[in-house]
């Protein structure tokens, strides 16, 4: 342990990283909420300037009050950015400027401005605006003005950007430095990896510590008014090394103790053209629809970079976009077989914890998923060669959306007609709903998700079991933040997205009950947000699978989340987390699951900072029916990110 003390000591001066460490519980709007990426880039920008306490945290659990404080101060600091770059830009009349019925074009169809304010910045505006109108209303604000202002401005710096230049080229630098220690057996962090032992060579200074290297880099160029070329350039050792080249599975391998191999590779690569009400993409492009029907999990836990958490699959095909009226559609089709690094191609469930059948890991309970398909790819195959879905979504009212989605996944041709096993089938159909809708103070929200899989070899289709429900319902009270809801995820049910993380367990099935979100302000820079889910099993399982755990309707899964951010001033925070897991198998002992973490973030400048966050790991079984083996194990782990953007 004192040995990662000191590593923790040694990467703090050696690194300097941004964003908090990158778990966390919830509020009334979670961290994986698109508003989060919105107002950080618009913090980035210099466009947003603090939460109610002065400062901005990153990707912490935050009230709809809080960002509606933050959307409330934007407009002011938008028209004096947009005012100074008028003057300072040649060839813009005042006949461009008053052009107030332009629209505001799609996100990637118009270069940057010089002025730091962008057609991008102001479309994720308007959408916050309209996200949280009712508490902006509730702070005086006259929201109907407010979106007026916002096209006003908006249509003012498409003229200027018509002035720019046509290549727009940003970057995104994230290395860091990570070390372990284990202190009883052998720990497994909560991606499910094994932490190096102790026993460094002859002349370390610490044990176990290695420099991981990641950088994005973004070519924007605009061929004609409707027509532009995206890249995104990944280089490092990131991805082809600590990854081991996979970024939609856990790699099966014990933490790295020395990572090589850089590698220079295009992540995305496409070309977009407009097509009078619709965009067409082509090329290697970024897809996502909800967690419940296609995201790509998060295989990173202990970082926060843009190719492990933006829940987008690397696709190479074709993506179409339309809007009609309050009606958009979104379809794509795509291979995923010649993408080295989606593994799988679509996958469900991680090869690793509880679902593991891979060395090396004898501790972890081996077997194949719960699911009767048997595999670990979308539908419970053994891989996914093919995909194309469509989702349709609606403006309703109550300020709601609604939104249907339909996937048709295909993988290799079958070969056996054994139940059970994952080459027995070829094709998945992947069918969801989602909305929400806002009652006054109450925001309600839903997904149902349903897989089907069925083969060619005289199996019986897997269509019982097979269905996600998740429903919530989130308001304030007074400084509190809450959230309700209720979630049964089957046994079956295998969409290639991105749901839940119980501890080390990534996309649990087999699960149902309730769970509880709360935020509140202790004080003006001191916030607490927590949660709870007290799961029981969906199903009795057929005998056949032999799972470890929660394989009766008996079996009870508990989990519990806590976690403090005390902003000491507008560039430094100080977070703790802390993580309880709590298993009790029918007629078996509990086993207890704890992660605790410690953080602190510093912000150099609206385009760089630090992290540094050091995690302790516990895992005590109790009994023979264990999630992770019967042998109890501790350890820790440090790291030091350092992210920059340019």
């Amino acid at each position: 342990m004192k040995k990662v003390l000191l590593g923790v000591f040694v990467l703090g001066l050696m690194l300097v990283a941004s964003y908090a460490f990158a778990q966390g519980p919830f509020a009334d709007v979670p961290t994986d909420h698109w508003a989060y990426d919105a107002v950080n880039e618009l913090q980035e920008a210099g466009i947003v300037i603090g939460y109610p306490d002065g400062t901005f945290g990153g990707r912490r659990a935050m009230t709809r009050y809080e960002f509606a404080v933050a959307v409330a101060r934007m407009i002011p600091v938008i028209e004096q950015k947009v005012t100074e770059s008028v003057t300072q830009t040649p060839g813009v009349t005042a006949d461009q400027l008053n052009k107030l019925d332009q629209r505001v074009t799609a996100l990637e169809q118009k270069p940057a401005a010089a002025a730091g304010v962008t057609q991008e910045q102001l479309a994720s505006i308007q959408r916050l605006v309209n996200e949280f109108r009712d508490e902006l209303a509730a702070l005086g604000v006259d929201v109907d003005t407010l979106k007026r202002d916002v096209a006003s401005l908006a249509a003012r710096v498409d003229a200027i950007e018509k002035e720019q230049q046509r290549v727009k080229i940003t970057g995104e630098l994230d290395p860091f430095a990570i070390a372990t220690s284990v202190d009883t057996n052998t720990p497994f962090d909560r991606d499910g990896r094994a932490l190096q032992p102790e026993g460094p060579a002859a002349g370390d200074l610490v044990n176990s510590i290695d420099f991981v290297r990641n950088m994005d880099l973004g070519i924007n160029g605009s061929l004609a008014p409707s027509v532009n070329v995206v890249a995104d350039i990944n280089y490092g050792n990131y991805i082809p090394t600590y990854l081991g080249g996979v970024v939609t599975d856990y790699t099966g391998t014990v933490r790295p103790d020395n990572v090589a191999g850089d590698d220079f590779f295009p992540y995305y690569m496409y070309a977009q053209a407009g097509l009078g009400k619709g965009a067409l993409k082509v090329g290697r492009i970024p897809v996502q629809y909800t967690p419940y029907t296609m995201k790509k999990i998060d295989v990173d836990s202990y970082t926060n970079i843009k190719v492990t958490d933006s829940g987008d699959y690397p696709l190479d095909g074709a993506a179409m976009a339309w809007k009609f009226g309050n009606v958009s559609v979104n379809s794509f089709a795509a291979k995923t077989n010649n993408n080295s690094v989606l593994g799988a191609g679509l996958v469900s469930q991680p090869t690793i914890a509880l679902y593991d059948d891979v060395a090396p890991f004898p501790t972890i309970v081996s077997g194949a998923p719960f699911n009767v398909a048997g595999g670990h790819a979308a539908g419970g195959l053994t891989t996914i060669n093919q995909a194309a879905g469509t989702q349709v979504r609606f403006g309703t009212p109550f300020q709601g959306n609604l939104g249907v989605t339909f996937i048709e996944a295909v993988g290799p041709v079958a070969t056996t007609a054994t139940v059970g096993a994952a080459t027995s089938y070829d094709t998945v159909d992947i069918l969801g709903a989602d909305g929400k809708w806002q009652f006054g103070k109450f925001m309600v929200g839903a997904e149902y998700a349903q897989t089907k899989t069925t083969g060619d070899a005289g199996v019986a289709d897997v269509d019982d079991n097979n269905t996600a429900i998740d429903a919530n319902v989130g308001f304030g009270a007074g400084k509190l933040g809450v959230k309700l809801g209720w979630k049964q995820v089957e046994n079956n049910f295998t969409a290639p997205g991105y749901w839940d993380k119980i501890g080390m367990w990534t996309n649990p099935t087999n699960v149902e009950g309730p769970y509880l979100n709360l935020g509140y302000p202790i004080m003006p820079n001191l916030n607490l947000v927590a949660n709870a889910a007290f799961y029981s099993g969906a199903n009795d399982l057929p005998t056949s699978l032999v799972p470890a755990v929660i394989n009766t309707t008996d079996d009870d899964l508990w989990k519990a989340d806590l976690g403090l951010r005390w902003g000491i001033s507008t560039a430094n925070s100080l977070n703790l987390g802390y993580e309880y897991v709590k298993w009790e198998p029918d007629g078996a002992d509990n086993t207890k699951e704890t992660y605790l973490t410690l953080g602190w973030g510093f912000q150099i400048n609206p385009s760089a900072g630090l992290n540094i966050g050091y995690q302790i790991i516990d895992y005590s079984p109790d009994g023979t029916v264990c999630p992770y083996g019967t042998a109890d194990y501790k350890g820790s782990v440090a790291v030091a990110q350092f992210k920059a953007r340019f």
